[in-house]
């Protein structure tokens, strides 16, 4: 549990979120995917290292128990979910909420290139703004202040990944804040700017700060999964079904995506022990193949394997022409 008063810098760290938050960018676009009705903005100019981003969205988690998952920089769980090679905490702090962290991450490219890894280290702080609001904030430490320099070295001297090449220090500032919205809803506001380097192309920067905003639509999948059956409402069905379609290009990948999101979702898991049927219906649906529609009337309970089959095909016309979340 996090306790903390309201003294511990708050009103200065609202400040310097709202500062990165809403510095809007002219000519800022879309990620290139999103995870359901989340409202995320990227920017980067054409030459430079510098790259900027926005998301918001609500997550079905405790306040005090998102607000404590986002501040355990090393755990396993933010290990996996942010892609980090590393990510390790330098220094603890005193008080325990102003702490050095460090991560390594590859930085992608859209045009099938290797790029150095990027090292960030940086203070990590955590503020009360109020009761029921948290203020975090991740800024370049040591080195990383100092301006970037060109990436771009010779063959020579580059080094390989596979080889455990060289890597570049880099920098963030992270702002996030964190509201308690309901029993169980807690809204997250995050924003950052990165500075990758002046050899980054456009493609590269872009792609990487989608990759740090996909960040938070992950947390909000871990917790979305843990709800149970019996507490789940419209709005945690929809989640479901971004959860089933998120980052998935293929039709191939559907049925993959399927079968993880059955093992890890809770209510998922129990609905398909109560009904054994419902996972072959479901893969069925997602594959997405047209099929002439047929009745089928058998009661819930008594549902076959076959019928399952026919119900999944049947869902088909409607998954194509809306969203799976609310289809059907």
């Amino acid at each position: 549990k996090i306790e903390l008063k309201e003294e511990s810098g708050g009103t200065e760290a609202l400040a310097q979120f709202e500062t990165l938050y809403d510095r809007e960018k002219q000519g800022w676009e879309r990620p290139s995917r999103s995870y359901g009705k989340v409202d995320s903005k990227v920017y980067a100019e054409v030459f430079g290292g510098h790259a900027w981003g926005s998301t918001c969205l609500q997550v079905r988690g405790g306040f005090e128990d998102v607000a404590a998952f986002v501040w355990d920089f090393d755990s396993r769980a933010s290990m996996v979910i942010s892609g980090d090679r590393e990510r390790t905490i330098e220094d603890a702090g005193e008080g325990n909420f102003t702490r050095i962290v460090k991560r390594r991450h590859q930085l992608e490219s859209k045009y099938g290139f290797h790029h150095r890894d990027r090292i960030f280290t940086s203070e990590m702080s955590l503020h009360m703004v109020a009761d029921n609001e948290i203020i975090i904030l991740i800024q370049p430490h040591g080195e990383c202040t100092k301006p970037r320099q060109n990436t771009r070295v010779s063959s020579r001297t580059r080094g390989s990944l596979s080889e455990g090449g060289l890597v570049i220090d880099a920098s963030e500032t992270i702002a996030i804040r964190l509201k308690k919205i309901n029993v169980g809803q807690t809204k997250i506001e995050y924003a950052c700017e990165l500075e990758l380097g002046l050899g980054t192309s456009r493609g590269a920067r872009i792609a990487f700060v989608e990759r740090r905003l996909e960040e938070m639509a992950e947390v909000s999948i871990y917790f979305q999964r843990l709800v149970p059956l019996e507490a789940m409402k419209a709005d945690d069905g929809q989640a479901l079904g971004y959860d089933l379609l998120w980052k998935i290009k293929y039709r191939k990948q559907r049925v993959e995506r399927l079968k993880v999101v059955a093992e890890k979702s809770r209510a998922l898991r129990e609905l398909c022990l109560k009904h054994s049927w419902l996972k072959v219906m479901l893969g069925t649906a997602l594959d997405g193949s047209l099929h002439r529609n047929k009745t089928v009337g058998t009661k819930l309970v008594c549902v076959s394997e076959e019928e399952a089959i026919q119900i999944g095909k049947n869902l088909v016309p409607s998954l194509m022409t809306e969203q799976l979340a609310v289809a059907g």
